[in-house]
């Protein structure tokens, strides 16, 4: 007997515990998801070190071809146009306009799409008004940010 089991995860993780597998009798195939199956993840923030940090916080949850950054409002926008992300990490300071408006526009127009607001702007009438736009959760990158990789992976 057989049983498919789906890689989500980072093949590391799951290879060495399922190769060569055999438990009464029943082998393990692994079969990878097809790319429209991958979850895609879009973070939007000026900072390359906010960037870098994140991307390998991340690296265990998310394979590197799910997760696109945007250093700017219309770099955003840009993205959005070709694909459209199921998650994205969103900043309220961005040097072209506010990421506030950037959330607006993306409830508006992808109401299925989770934001999450990622900032060192944590005063409370941020965390309402991104709250009432569709926010899913505001974080503050001082005091937060280290949730991050178990929040998206309680989303996937």
């Amino acid at each position: 007997m057989y049983y498919t089991v789906p890689l989500h995860l980072s093949t590391s993780i799951v290879l060495p515990v399922l190769r060569g597998l055999s438990v009464f009798g029943c082998s393990f195939t692994l079969v990878a998801p097809s790319a429209s199956e991958l979850k895609t993840l879009l973070i939007v923030d000026d900072s390359p070190i906010i960037i870098d940090r994140l991307r390998n916080m991340l690296e265990g949850i998310l394979l590197p071809e799910q997760v696109r950054h945007a250093g700017s409002y219309v770099e955003a926008l840009s993205f959005l146009l070709v694909k459209v992300p199921d998650i994205i990490l969103l900043d309220i300071n961005l040097p072209d306009k506010s990421g506030i408006e950037l959330l607006k526009l993306v409830k508006s127009r992808y109401p299925e799409v989770i934001v999450i607001m990622i900032t060192n702007q944590s005063d409370p009438s941020y965390r309402s008004v991104c709250a009432a736009l569709g926010a899913r959760r505001f974080l503050d990158k001082s005091t937060e940010f280290e949730r991050i990789p178990d929040l998206i992976a309680s989303l996937l």
